[in-house]
């Protein structure tokens, strides 16, 4: 966290400063969060929250001021801030259900908790959509751009391991890894 103390620092590196123009319908992610698309939602919003400095608002990194500590009601101001934008880019029914979490870090984690969760029946649909995808009339870069997001919504849903081995790397993770890479392509 920057804490801004000199007058010749930019004043949008702290992550407590709200620019004059910022108000509740700043951010907005379209299309709003519904469960289906929770993936893409996430990334949208995780950059939005990070364009405007607030992304510690979000991943709890910012921890919540006492009270009586002066940088309570500061805190709070950037709380309410980013909890409105991300209940602006929800569904009302969604909405409904995290409203009256306070802090952030728990609305995130119960939205996540919700609709992260590897979904097996939409990665068999993504599986048979990239089956079925037929360039047809489409130029090569428009089915190619179908065909991309279909890859990388069905990588939400089966991350690839991440090797750690300090030496060329021979662990299982790696093995599966390949062997998953090479039924994918």
């Amino acid at each position: 966290m920057v804490r801004n103390n000199n007058n010749n620092q930019d004043q949008s590196l702290d992550t407590y400063y709200v620019h004059p123009s910022e108000n509740s319908s700043t951010v907005t992610i379209t299309p709003q969060l519904t469960g289906e698309n929770y993936h893409a939602w996430s990334m949208k919003m995780q950059r939005a929250l990070a364009m405007k400095n607030k992304f510690m608002f979000k991943d709890g990194s910012i921890p919540i001021p006492e009270e009586d500590d002066l940088l309570y009601t500061t805190w709070e101001r950037c709380n309410n801030l980013v909890h409105t934008w991300i209940i602006n880019s929800i569904s009302t029914s969604i909405a409904q259900s995290v409203v009256f979490i306070e802090n952030n870090v728990d609305m995130w984690n119960d939205l996540k908790d919700r609709f992260m969760r590897g979904d097996r029946i939409r990665a068999a649909q993504l599986q048979e959509e990239i089956a079925n995808l037929k360039q047809g009339s489409k130029k090569v870069t428009e089915f190619f751009t179908d065909l991309r997001g279909l890859w990388e919504e069905l990588d939400q849903y089966r991350p690839m391991p991440q090797c750690t081995c300090p030496i060329q790397c021979t662990c299982l993770a790696m093995r599966n890894n390949k062997a998953f890479s090479s039924i994918v392509l």
